[in-house]
């Protein structure tokens, strides 16, 4: 059963599909291509726990995954206990990993540097709001997507940023962060398997700012990164010994930073596949998918039977590869076109489709503005910026 998470959910169906394995696939959106793609589909929210434990008896269902969403890893956890089906994480991992308040504890406690967060007891204080040093960043605590995140450059854009992040935040908190804008922002990527870490891949982020505004798009992604030899060296083993802690054995986790090219500073990670789809590099490149792992998790309770599998590793990719974002502007998809020529272009590895014509996209700064994410791959980077020069 595939609770889809939108990006990765097909990817993940596809290969359930490739290995004999029959697919469910559910969540409330009436029209979805990707549970057409599924053996059997149903328009039931991932959050409703019952519902879908009925559906799941119903198929004798082996094992439950999803996407990349966070909100259905609640449901996997609730649904795995009352199925007896593996799930990777425990409750209080997610709780630990999905809380950014108790995430940058645990990486304090280890030794990992981490983004300066604003101490804010009283949002209805003045004072206290005057003596802020802005811009500050405000974020729900325990959401993901880019939602309720807010940047605030004065007492009242605070106070309008703090109610805003509470309406995305599942227990009502708040975090406030000291804006970081300027600095590199980097992607670290883990596989485990068995108590095994490995770093499979790297990148780093290009963003676009509208307006001048300081939270920007997500334009591209480039790998491998250019600092992966300063993180293994100086943050890594702190990394490990912080997850190792917490019980942390199989899956795989997406370390977000900011670095000031001296040291890194980690703000937050993912207990599950990213967005990003990186898995699909590391297929090509090395024969290696954390999405295949995790689904081969789900119903069996094994990352691989291979015990040397995470040995295929290597974040240092030989050729330059791109996960390029197509954002677009708020209002109403009238034509979408291009996307098969582009997908006939050779080095073009994937392409997946966030969006359609007809739907609205809203005047906001989260992941929802992106239309397509594509994964391109060349020989040289003069070889690469020349492709998504071909694809823009």
């Amino acid at each position: 059963m595939v609770l889809t998470g939108c990006n990765g959910a097909n990817d993940i169906i596809r290969y359930a599909q490739q290995i004999g394995v029959e697919t469910v696939a559910t969540d409330y959106y009436r029209e979805s291509p990707t549970k057409d793609a599924a053996d059997y589909r149903y328009d039931i929210s991932t959050t409703d726990v019952d519902a879908l434990y009925d559906i799941a008896v119903k198929h004798k269902v082996d094992g439950i995954t999803t996407g990349t969403s966070e909100a259905s890893m609640y449901s996997i956890l609730k649904l795995s206990e009352q199925l007896g089906v593996p799930f990777y994480a425990t409750s209080q991992q997610l709780e630990v990993i999905n809380n950014k308040h108790k995430f940058k504890r645990l990486m304090m406690s280890h030794g990992v540097p981490v983004t300066p967060e604003i101490s804010v007891s009283n949002i209805n204080d003045d004072e206290l709001l005057d003596r802020v040093e802005y811009p500050v960043v405000v974020k729900p605590v325990d959401s993901a997507g880019r939602k309720g995140i807010s940047l605030c450059g004065n007492a009242a854009e605070l106070r309008y940023g703090w109610n805003a992040a509470l309406k995305y935040s599942r227990s009502r908190s708040v975090i406030v962060e000291k804006c970081v804008k300027g600095l590199p922002e980097v992607f670290f990527i883990y596989t485990i398997a068995d108590g095994v870490y490995s770093l499979s891949c790297a990148f780093d982020k290009h963003l676009h700012y509208e307006n001048g505004g300081l939270i920007g798009l997500p334009t591209a992604n480039i790998y491998p990164s250019r600092r992966i030899g300063m993180f293994l060296r100086t943050v890594h083993p702190h990394l490990v010994s912080a997850f190792t802690a917490i019980g942390i054995k199989n899956g795989a986790i997406s370390v977000q930073c900011f670095t000031d090219e001296e040291t890194f500073y980690v703000y937050e990670a993912g207990y599950r596949l990213g967005g990003e789809q990186s898995y699909i590099f590391t297929k090509h490149l090395s024969g290696i998918s954390a999405m295949e792992m995790m689904v081969n998790y789900a119903l069996t309770g094994s990352m691989s039977d291979r015990k040397d599998i995470l040995e295929l590793d290597n974040p240092q990719f030989p050729v330059p590869c791109a996960q390029l974002n197509i954002p677009v502007k708020p209002g109403m998809i009238a034509v979408l076109d291009g996307i098969d020529d582009v997908r006939k272009m050779p080095g073009v590895l994937n392409i997946t489709e966030c969006h359609k014509e007809g739907d609205m996209i809203n005047a906001d700064g989260t992941l929802g503005r992106l239309c397509l994410r594509m994964h391109l791959v060349a020989d040289t980077h003069r070889d690469l910026k020349t492709l998504i020069g071909d694809v823009n």
